[in-house]
């Protein structure tokens, strides 16, 4: 449903991978204006796109592929994983990103 606000699904211009805006920590600030994200004008990238990392390993389990973020010390973790392992924080929990992985 994209009525919510900060609900819209976007597509990543280089993996295709969607994510729900809000879900993934999207800022309004480099979200897309469009109410169609197939029609929308600016491109979108997801975290692993923007590091140039396409094929990137989580560390907190074995599956591949999927919604990754970039942890605080340069390493991935699925999102889902992050928010579902008990001592993962968030550097910017708003954003959802830089997950910490305590020991």
């Amino acid at each position: 449903d994209t009525n919510a606000e900060g609900d819209e699904v976007v597509e990543c211009d280089g993996c295709g991978v969607s994510v729900h805006e809000g879900c993934y920590g999207i800022s309004e600030a480099s979200s897309v204006g469009s109410s169609n994200s197939s029609c929308s004008t600016e491109p979108w990238f997801c975290e692993a796109c923007k590091a140039g990392n396409p094929k990137p390993e989580c560390q907190l389990c074995p599956n591949r592929g999927g919604i990754y973020k970039e942890t605080d010390v340069g390493q991935w973790v699925h999102l889902t994983c992050a928010l579902f392992i008990p001592g993962i924080a968030f550097g910017d929990p708003e954003g959802l990103s830089a997950p910490t992985l305590f020991e």
